[in-house]
């Protein structure tokens, strides 16, 4: 008996039920819909609880031109190591700063923390430094050839929502290395981003679709009312 209110109401709760699309996590992980009882899947479990998980996330910072063997990197190294470790969805942290040392002493074998406190001196630096450069595997695998950029290595927790695991970890190295230049890359940043991205290019291509479309409802009705009740009935 009285349509407008009908209308109204309508709108209100599609508005009040619209507010839960920010609150939705879109996960692109395709193990996920594999079944559980094929003997890949079984075989790929048994991976994952004898190793953990096989995918990382790699977080290299540094400034072009400037050697990343400092103090005030390593102090740097060490703050976003202990951060990382300290967050639920990692299950691994792999810097240089939490990595062992080998060295022969008079024919016997030390093993020793690589850097073994926030603050290094300059004798130490130096030793870490001559280290690396007899351990090229070591240097390779933590900074590019120039020493500008040191790389971490964080390994997430099996079966954690990556898009979670992503933005868990953002704010805190942007906020740590905010002073450096900083890349990521690996299987778990690539596969976070995806969501967020596909969530953005959607949400734009809707509402520059819906302004077309609005657009054409005009110059075909032209009345604003008609074209009203036309979007109304879209959002009914």
């Amino acid at each position: 008996s009285n349509p407008l209110k009908t209308i109204i109401i309508a709108l209100l709760c599609t508005c009040f039920i619209g507010q839960g699309l920010r609150w939705i996590i879109i996960d692109d992980d395709l193990m996920k819909i594999m079944p559980d009882n094929i003997p890949s899947m079984i075989a790929w479990d048994k991976v994952i609880d004898e190793f953990g998980n096989t995918d990382f996330m790699f977080i290299a910072f540094g400034e072009k031109g400037k050697n990343i063997l400092s103090a005030n990197s390593f102090a740097t190294l060490w703050d976003i190591t202990k951060a990382l470790e300290n967050i639920p969805g990692v299950d691994e942290v792999m810097t240089l700063s939490n990595i062992n040392r080998i060295d022969n002493i008079d024919d016997f074998m030390e093993v020793s923390s690589l850097q073994e406190k926030r603050g290094l001196t300059n004798l130490e630096i130096e030793s870490i430094t001559k280290y690396l450069n007899k351990n090229t595997d070591i240097a390779n695998r933590f900074f590019n050839d120039s020493f500008e950029f040191t790389n971490i290595f964080v390994r997430p927790v099996a079966n954690i929502n990556y898009a979670e695991f992503v933005n868990s970890i953002l704010p805190i190295s942007n906020n740590i290395l905010k002073d450096y230049e900083v890349h990521y890359s690996g299987v778990p940043y690539t596969t976070g981003l995806v969501p967020e991205l596909i969530q953005s290019d959607v949400s734009a291509l809707m509402k520059f679709g819906m302004l077309i479309m609005v657009l054409i409802l005009l110059l075909n009705l032209r009345n604003i009312f008609a074209v009203g009740m036309v979007i109304s009935v879209i959002f009914l």
